[in-house]
């Protein structure tokens, strides 16, 4: 998987540019700041298919968005080498900032699309739940490999959550400060909690 491509901008089927360009436009303005008839324009797609594809229309869009980049982060920490959790979150969250530089429209700080798409929660039920299964796999995901590594349940629970917590909080603080540095600092601080945390 490149840099840029998260999720996979290898498929050229209409409902897959329809969702690669609302990831791109969620990423670079935010839920509200894009309209239906940008993605569209974006994806070169006739008027008529969003409603084809997605017949909640924006919402069912964006719970689409949330599985994508949800999967696509999970096969980067399945693929993933590194000898240990912390290297793993180091090593995917900086490959998650180059994603993020790669698409950034002349924005490098960006949106964190998973956090801009929770705090749709009260208005769009259905996005919130998304969000909201996104975050426990990903948590299970972590946790899984702090187990394997002798943590207990309980500490792996908390502290996969936590790295979730800063680094998508890192996501919504450089994007509102406008500096990408943040994020780094958040992933390094996300790394080295796993690295000297307490197992028990």
């Amino acid at each position: 998987m490149s840099s840029a491509s998260l999720p996979d901008q290898a498929l050229s089927d209409t409902r897959s540019r329809i969702l690669q360009s609302a990831v791109l436009l969620f990423r670079q303005r935010g839920y509200h700041g894009v309209g239906l008839n940008d993605i569209l324009t974006a994806a070169r797609a006739p008027k008529g298919s969003l409603y084809h594809h997605f017949p909640g229309g924006k919402a069912e869009l964006a719970v689409a968005v949330t599985e994508s980049i949800t999967d696509a982060i999970v096969a980067m920490v399945e693929a993933d080498q590194s000898v240990s959790t912390a290297s793993l979150v180091r090593s995917v969250g900086h490959r998650i900032l180059e994603w993020m530089r790669a698409t950034s429209n002349g924005n490098e700080a960006g949106c964190a699309v998973l956090a801009c798409l929770a705090a749709e929660s009260e208005d769009t039920p259905i996005v919130g739940a998304a969000v909201r299964r996104a975050y426990q796999r990903l948590s299970r995901l972590i946790a899984q490999r702090l187990e394997q590594e002798n943590w207990t349940a309980c500490a792996a629970e908390s502290s996969a959550y936590l790295v979730i917590a800063m680094l998508e909080g890192g996501g919504i603080v450089s994007r509102t400060l406008g500096d990408p540095r943040l994020y780094t600092a958040a992933v390094e601080r996300a790394a080295a909690i796993l690295q000297g945390s307490r197992k028990a």
